[in-house]
């Protein structure tokens, strides 16, 4: 089945503490729970089988909504990464998002508050 592998933190999704094993890095992803698609490994296989379905029924959704629909249909496989390597820039401040244009001084420390939070909801899970 073709693998794709989900190396961002960016929607604050994690692995439960109770699912974690020590040394393990990459987890089945929750059924019909996708992350962003800012870092990912994309294999030959599963590009093959996005491109294969986009050709038989369209892409008409956002990207990672699409990742979703095609993980429950079984027409891809997704592992999340965890502890995660990777974190969207826009949202931690690093840099100023395309799609708003302004610079906000209290982005960085409002994602880090949000960040902190959801990491100890997920240690308590």
């Amino acid at each position: 089945m073709p693998v794709l592998i989900s190396y961002e933190d960016s929607s604050l999704q994690f692995i439960p503490r109770s699912r974690r094993v020590k040394g393990k890095w990459l987890y089945e992803a929750p059924l019909g729970r996708v992350r962003f698609t800012g870092a990912l490994y994309y294999s030959n296989k599963v590009a093959q089988a996005i491109l294969s379905e986009v050709y038989a029924n369209k892409c008409n959704i956002a990207i990672d909504h699409y990742h979703m629909n095609l993980y429950r249909k079984g027409v891809i496989y997704s592992l999340w990464c965890e502890p995660c390597l990777a974190t969207q820039g826009s949202f931690t401040g690093a840099f100023i998002s395309s799609i708003g244009g302004q610079v906000r001084a209290f982005e960085y420390y409002r994602w880090k508050l949000k960040y902190v939070y959801k990491r100890l909801i997920y240690w308590f899970r």
